[in-house]
């Protein structure tokens, strides 16, 4: 009889245990929800782990909090979690944190777990304190980000010390960053590979806009094969070290379709990257609009530093600065090799208006 209550109350304990995993949806806020806040949604998630694709389905309001994953148990690459507003209207959630330090200066965290899904929320940086983060994600596979609004302080200082908007580090592959509008920072969005001879690869970066950054739209650092196509930068620094689009030691880039407006100093920067013949580089079909009326600033529509097997195809640059400096359309500095250029446009017309499209 004790052998069979004892065989019972294991029965029991397996059954809560496959019980307690997550499994389908959950709502966020409000009366009633399944948890009050991101925090204890997260701490179910990587306690508790799931058995199937999970999604949290958020409630309108201001979440004043941090989290940060760092493991789901049960976690699978045919298992997916998604954090998303339960009336898609990334306005109605609001998630932030008022001060960062120096062991959590962001307001997601993601760190060695994949498969995650963050749709129409918005993100307010950190508002006091040194290197604020919205977003930071560190080898997380299959990463998408989409129908976000991302927001922070705008600097006119290009000091390292600023925001950063979303950061996406280490081996990330499959990461997608879609539709979604990213205000002020120092830069919008940042990829840090691990090496040269190890990069982040495999991503997408579409449908977005960048307004209102100090120093980059977007940074990219050691990711090959990467697309980057109908983005739209706008409104940004007045300044000449100001690049929209800086990619450094990457290799195999497509960029594709991207709009650069009312910016000083660069449109796209590419630097030292060695695609191959058989796997050559595009940049085709962007439309450049850049320059200054301020006497000490200079433009450049396209720059390509130590670049190889590169196609730079029907581009549109328009350059209107008005300063004593030097400005060009295309330039190819420091050993470009094997690269084509086809039928550029450089039309002779005034800075384009903000209603631009």
């Amino acid at each position: 009889m004790r052998k069979h209550a004892i065989l019972c109350l294991m029965l029991l304990a397996v059954v809560q245990t496959s019980r307690a995993q997550l499994n389908g949806n959950y709502t966020i806020g409000g009366s009633g929800a399944s948890f009050p806040t991101f925090g204890t949604a997260v701490a179910a998630l990587t306690t508790q782990g799931i058995s199937g694709n999970v999604t949290f389905r958020v409630r309108p309001g201001q979440y004043e909090e941090q989290f940060e994953i760092n493991t789901i148990p049960g976690a699978t690459t045919n298992r997916r979690v998604v954090f998303e507003s339960e009336n898609s209207d990334s306005s109605s959630v609001r998630l932030f944190t008022s001060t960062a330090t120096a062991g959590s200066n962001w307001v997601v965290s993601l760190q060695n777990v994949g498969q995650i899904t963050f749709r129409h929320l918005s993100f307010v940086a950190p508002s006091t304190g040194l290197y604020g983060l919205v977003f930071f994600a560190d080898n997380c596979a299959n990463l998408l980000i989409e129908h976000c609004a991302f927001s922070g302080i705008r600097t006119g200082n290009i000091n390292d010390n600023t925001q950063n908007m979303a950061t996406i580090a280490g081996h990330c592959p499959g990461f997608q960053f879609r539709n979604c509008l990213v205000q002020g920072g120092y830069r919008a969005l940042s990829f840090n590979g691990p090496s040269a001879n190890s990069p982040l690869l495999n991503g997408v970066v579409t449908g977005n806009r960048f307004t209102g950054a100090a120093a980059q739209g977007i940074r990219i650092f050691y990711v090959d094969n990467l697309d980057i196509s109908d983005n739209l930068f706008e409104d940004n620094a007045d300044q000449t070290a100001f690049i929209a689009l800086d990619i450094q030691e990457s290799d195999n880039p497509r960029v594709l379709r991207n709009t650069v407006r009312k910016n000083t100093g660069v449109g796209i920067n590419l630097n030292n990257c060695r695609s191959t013949g058989n796997n050559r580089g595009l940049i085709a079909n962007n439309m450049i609009a850049i320059g200054s009326a301020a006497t000490n600033n200079t433009g450049t529509g396209m720059l390509l530093s130590g670049v190889w097997n590169a196609d730079l195809w029907y581009n549109s640059l328009n350059l209107f600065a008005t300063g004593p400096g030097q400005h060009y359309g295309i330039r190819l500095d420091n050993s470009s090799r094997f690269c084509a250029c086809k039928t550029p446009r450089f039309p002779a017309c005034p800075a384009p208006s903000s209603s631009a499209p």
